[in-house]
């Protein structure tokens, strides 16, 4: 509860953000944006949090199984960055 996230695909895999969003929406976290990352070829998912968001990364690294925790002060547009890697599992 709380939780809002933007997922970015960090992946070569089509549409595998908005499968991910998907599944995160159904758990009940709240999704501001699906987009592409920079880099295609990310090989570590990574779960960018603002300050003071820490459990909250830590529920969705728990869910999807996978992924590095980053504090980001400088996270406004939404309370979690989810870039997923090459390493994320195809489903949930």
């Amino acid at each position: 509860e709380g939780i809002t996230i933007t997922v970015l695909n960090g992946t070569r895999r089509s549409g595998f953000a908005r499968s991910v969003a998907d599944t995160l929406q159904v758990q009940g976290m709240k999704i501001v944006e699906v987009k592409d990352a920079p880099n295609k070829d990310t090989a570590k998912t990574q779960i960018s949090y603002g300050t003071g968001m820490q459990a909250k990364a830590e529920a969705v690294a728990k869910l999807i199984s996978v992924g590095v925790l980053v504090e980001d002060a400088t996270i406004t547009s939404s309370n979690i960055v989810l870039t997923l890697g090459n390493d994320a599992p195809f489903s949930f």
